[in-house]
């Protein structure tokens, strides 16, 4: 902001403006739009990012995109606002917006391709577990039966498993002695 003196080429920018007129003079004062900051980010950007970050001017409208990372959620914004993962924010002056993000649950199935050859633990059907969350896994053979491999070519007996950001099935085959 500044003013301007007629008759005059230069920008005063005292404020407030003193100036000793000698004569007729006009006045014209000069003003800028005041901006704001507006900073929208993750509780933890391992888990997301916010879109939307920048200078607005006063009563401008700020859109807000919260988008989370593979294998976790967005659950909502710290303000208690009630929008999705996109939002408009009025703005009123500088603020920091946080979106919350979590890990998300994905189903886990568990079971033993034949439950007269042997048991599995845990025995499960879409139970849900949090995202990278380790999980143990035993298959125990019945009596005449030994453990053979899990579907996917493991053939230890316990192993352990981290949740992944999809559906899983283990599926334990037994053999006999």
């Amino acid at each position: 902001s500044y003013w301007m003196v007629s008759g005059s080429a230069d920008k005063i920018y005292d404020y407030p403006l003193t100036h000793q007129v000698k004569g007729t003079a006009t006045i014209t004062a000069y003003f800028d739009q005041q901006k704001y900051t507006i900073t929208a980010q993750p509780n933890n950007p391992t888990m997301g990012s916010v879109k939307g970050s920048g200078d607005y001017y006063y009563n401008a409208t700020a859109s807000l995109e919260a988008v989370a990372n593979p294998g976790y959620k967005f659950v909502g914004w710290d303000d208690g606002d009630p929008s999705k993962e996109v939002r408009t924010y009025t703005v009123t002056g500088s603020a920091i917006i946080t979106a919350i993000f979590a890990e998300a649950d994905y189903p886990l199935t568990v079971r033993s391709a034949n439950t007269s050859q042997g048991t599995v633990t845990p025995n499960v059907v879409d139970s849900m577990c949090k995202f990278n969350s380790a999980v143990p896994l035993k298959a125990t053979p019945l009596e005449g039966y030994d453990f053979s491999h899990w579907q996917d070519g493991e053939t230890s007996v316990t192993r352990t498993y981290k949740v992944a950001a999809k559906d899983s099935t283990f599926i334990a085959y037994f053999k006999p002695h």
